[in-house]
This record gives C-alpha cells, structure tokens and sequence, in this order.
C-alpha cells in the first residue's frame, strides 16, 4: 500500500491589514524624507525673506556682479538700483556701494 502524505499547511493568503503593515516601514520612510525636504525648504524661504534689504535702510553693502560685465555696466545697474556708489574702484566680483 502506498502512503500518503498529508498536504503541507499553507500560508494564509494575505489580508489588506498584513499588506499595509508590510508597507508601512516603506511609508514612514518616505514620509520623513518629504518632512525633512519640506522643512529645508521652509528654513531656506525663511532665510531668503529675512536676508532681503530693508527699502529704507542706508549704509554700506556689497553688490555682486555676473563675470564678464564692464565697470560701467555695473555702475549702470547700480544707479538704476538708486545706489550711490561710494567706491570708484568695482572689482570683477562686485563692488561697495552706500546705499
């Protein structure tokens, strides 16, 4: 006589709340990498705002250039800015100005 095996137990097909908390860990990952790129960009916007020049406010700054442009196009620009330079001397990198 030839025996028979019993059939091997099977895994119980899986329910949608063992599919979620399978995917949690994948989530919860993601979701602190969108909180964390959120918050740097929030610092970053908040930063720009504050770093920004007060209309009214006087006293010296640096003014920064693109290479390549020539002492009077960047006197140019600043007088167009309502900046009166006080230095002569613009470096290639930007110049002091009074402002």
């Amino acid at each position: 006589m030839k025996s028979v095996k019993p059939p091997a137990p099977q895994e119980p097909a899986p329910s949608a709340a063992t599919l979620g908390s399978a995917r949690s860990p994948d989530l919860a990952v993601a979701g602190l990498l969108l909180a964390v790129l959120l918050l740097g960009l929030t610092g970053s916007l908040v930063l720009l705002a504050r770093s920004a020049a007060d209309p009214g406010r006087s006293g010296r700054f640096t003014a920064l250039f693109p290479p390549g442009w020539s002492a009077e196009a960047r006197l140019a620009a600043l007088v167009a800015a309502d900046v009166h330079p006080g230095a002569r001397e613009l470096d290639p990198g930007g110049g002091r100005a009074r402002g």
